[in-house]
């Protein structure tokens, strides 16, 4: 591997060195590195063209020039690639260049989260199910207006098939007060509201005001906005009151309702069960958003859909080979691990004593 990497490299640096040396004047200094113009490259180690800086000074003259910025080399990243059909007992690929009974995936995102989704696809064999899951992808993408947008299922635009989006185009809900406050009357005005689309006589709230005010007077988001909310908004805003502290949700004393960050973060959280699909050995306070495992095997007895991650000891089978933890059909060492998982634990009985 090592060597063709290498010779990849060399190949490469060469195409591009010769490539730069044509566009050289004839009748100009070639080592003139002012006139030879730039070698560009890829500096991105997960690409597929991927050269490091080292190499090129290493196999390059001493006036070459190299440039990985903007007008540089394009970067070639690994594409997915899936069996022509779906009985030949192969997983789907991801890869730098294609292979023999290979197709490349029409669709990058949708085979991505099948994989995501159904690991059996890419550890084991893309199947009926794995293809049917694709095409059931596809079609419901093709569909869906705005897929680049956003996969923040917290968005307002939340787009369940944005499966490639960098979230940069998700809109959150924002805080609205009554644009007149509730000054005792028959019909009484409303409460402020967070919410993506306001009803009429609303208007956006200054944030970091709304929010002291209503964390000082409940009255003005469980009941009603009166003329005391909007005197005490109106004096906030006025002074140009905000609230410090850790914006970064990140560490331990992160505060959500801080709008100036002052610098005193500290400490990073995350999940700290051990037995946790996300654990964080780092954290160092818990953040409770630890995903727990299941058994994501649709043949086994205690299937769980929702189940974040898989271990293979946590399915239980109608099995006829007592020991056999991960159905092979045999009891050997790939058993004990699941056995030394499990050996201690407490089982639920499933309709009481008999």
């Amino acid at each position: 591997m090592k060597s063709f990497q290498m010779l990849r490299t060399v190949i490469l640096f060469s195409v591009l060195l010769l490539t730069s040396l044509l566009t050289v004047n004839a009748q100009d200094d070639p080592i003139d590195s002012a006139e030879s113009g730039l070698i560009g490259f890829c500096n991105d180690p997960e690409a597929c063209n991927y050269i490091s800086f080292e190499i090129l000074i290493e196999n390059s003259s001493e006036n070459s020039q190299f440039s990985s910025g903007p007008g540089a080399e394009e970067c070639i990243y690994p594409q997915w690639y899936i069996p022509m059909t779906d009985d030949t007992g192969l997983p789907a690929v991801l890869s730098c260049s294609p292979m023999k009974g290979f197709l490349l995936a029409g669709d990058q995102c949708c085979v991505a989260h099948v994989v995501s989704s159904d690991v059996y696809c890419i550890n084991n064999d893309w199947d009926d199910a794995c293809q049917i899951s694709l095409d059931e992808c596809m079609a419901a993408a093709a569909g869906s207006l705005g897929v680049e947008d956003c996969y923040d299922p917290a968005a307002c635009n939340f787009n369940g098939y944005a499966f490639c989006s960098d979230n940069s185009g998700c809109e959150y809900a924002q805080w609205y007060i009554p644009s007149t406050p509730d000054l005792g009357e028959e019909e009484p005005n409303f409460p402020a509201i967070f919410v993506c689309v306001p009803p009429i006589g609303y208007v956006l709230a200054e944030e970091c005001c709304l929010i002291q005010i209503i964390l000082d007077d409940e009255f003005c988001v469980n009941t009603t906005w009166d003329d005391i909310c909007q005197s005490n908004y109106d004096n906030c805003v006025s002074s140009g009151g905000t609230v410090t502290g850790c914006t970064d949700s990140s560490f331990c004393n992160y505060n959500p309702v801080a709008c100036t960050d002052d610098n005193s973060c500290y400490g990073s959280s995350g999940c700290m069960n051990p037995m946790a699909c996300n654990y964080d050995s780092s954290a160092i306070c818990d953040n409770g958003l630890c995903e727990l495992p299941g058994c994501s095997d649709p043949e086994a007895n205690n299937y769980n859909p929702a189940a974040f991650c898989s271990l293979i000891y946590m399915c239980t089978y109608d099995n006829e080979c007592p020991g056999d933890f991960d159905g092979d059909g045999f009891v050997n060492v790939t058993d004990l691990g699941g056995f030394l998982s499990a050996f201690g634990s407490q089982c639920v009985e499933q309709g009481g004593p008999f």
